[in-house]
């Protein structure tokens, strides 16, 4: 059976661990300097518990490796995992700055060890079945993306490792942003990018008073740190032609919305990013078609541990959010931020 040990046990960690459950491979340690983290494992999932990933690597036989630790702690903790050669399922972003970005990946391309970035949305049926479509042809040359990943109020814990530039590399748009942009390059097959224009905002984390309706991570520490920002737009033109269009906020004065919509000369689809439910817009033989699909709901993080576990196993190729993916979407990411820093 194969072994999996947990870098980092915290919130992120425990999804990670109810979807890898049924699927035949052994959660065996995790590794974590909180107490509390490390208890929930230990009461909840009779694992062992190190308070040091170096001496979890060293004293189990692990097969592969989570990294859900904060971002600036993604690069130590991967390359030490795929030095000791245990396959590494990293939480995306793959790092908080594009040099620990290459860094992992430079170690990756000779570690005797495979590595995938953890852009779960991408493994939604319905994003599937628009990758077979957009092969199948049905939508001809794809001129558009828009995307929009949209929060009431939704900043992380105020005063975590969110909401620190230094430690998190961004906000809204390293957080949420980087899960639509990684589809609608899946969906692209990974177009070059020709130039990118954006503006980023910071209105509501440094508010006195923040009403919300949601904290991932807890309630707000005493005098957060607030450096990221909470909204960010950006116009992406690819090599190819396409642009993408990007909407990302963690706090809004507007409705939450989480969809993207692809636009093609033969026909368009709006997917609903939290749910399995699109709709194809088209025409056929004189008349305006609106096709409604409906995928069977999908536990993505379930998804990606099973694709990852068939791929290190040998019994697929490694297509799907390889290292060279984190990478690609880790450079826009910078591109994005540059590009806001200019217009100032």
């Amino acid at each position: 059976m194969t072994q999996v040990g947990f870098v980092g046990g915290g919130n992120i960690a425990r999804t990670h661990a109810e979807a890898l459950a049924p699927l035949g491979a052994e959660l065996v340690a995790v590794a974590d300097v909180d107490p509390d983290a490390r208890a929930h494992f230990e009461g909840k999932r009779d694992v062992r518990s190190y308070t040091d990933h170096k001496r979890m690597l060293a004293e189990e036989s692990l097969d592969v490796a989570l990294i859900g630790v904060p971002n600036d702690c993604h690069a130590d903790c991967a390359v030490d995992v795929l030095e000791a050669g245990v396959d590494a399922l990293i939480e995306k972003p793959l790092a908080h700055t594009l040099a620990d970005a290459e860094q992992i990946a430079e170690v990756a391309r000779g570690a005797d060890a495979t590595a995938m970035v953890g852009f779960t949305m991408v493994f939604k049926p319905t994003v599937q079945s628009t990758d077979d479509r957009i092969a199948d042809g049905e939508f001809g040359d794809i001129y558009d993306i828009d995307l929009r990943y949209v929060r009431r109020r939704g900043i992380p814990q105020l005063g975590s490792w969110f909401t620190d530039r230094a430690r998190s590399g961004g906000g809204a748009l390293i957080d949420c942003g980087v899960h639509l942009l990684a589809v609608a390059l899946y969906l692209l097959d990974w177009p070059e990018i020709d130039h990118v224009s954006a503006r980023t905002r910071s209105v509501f984390g440094t508010k006195d008073e923040y009403t919300y309706l949601d904290m991932w991570g807890g309630d707000p520490l005493p005098d957060p740190t607030y450096t990221v920002e909470d909204a960010a737009r950006a116009l992406i033109h690819t090599k190819s032609g396409t642009s993408i269009h990007l909407d990302c906020a963690w706090a809004s004065n507007r409705e939450t919305e989480t969809w993207m919509q692809l636009l093609g000369d033969q026909q368009g689809v709006t997917l609903d990013v939290h749910s399995e439910d699109a709709t194809m817009y088209g025409d056929d033989r004189g008349e305006l078609t609106d096709t409604e699909l409906h995928a069977r709901e999908t536990d993505v993080f379930r998804a990606e541990w099973r694709y990852f576990l068939d791929v290190v196993d040998g019994e697929r190729d490694h297509e799907v959010n390889t290292i060279e993916h984190g990478l690609a979407i880790q450079r826009l990411i910078k591109m994005i931020y540059s590009a806001d820093e200019r217009s100032d």
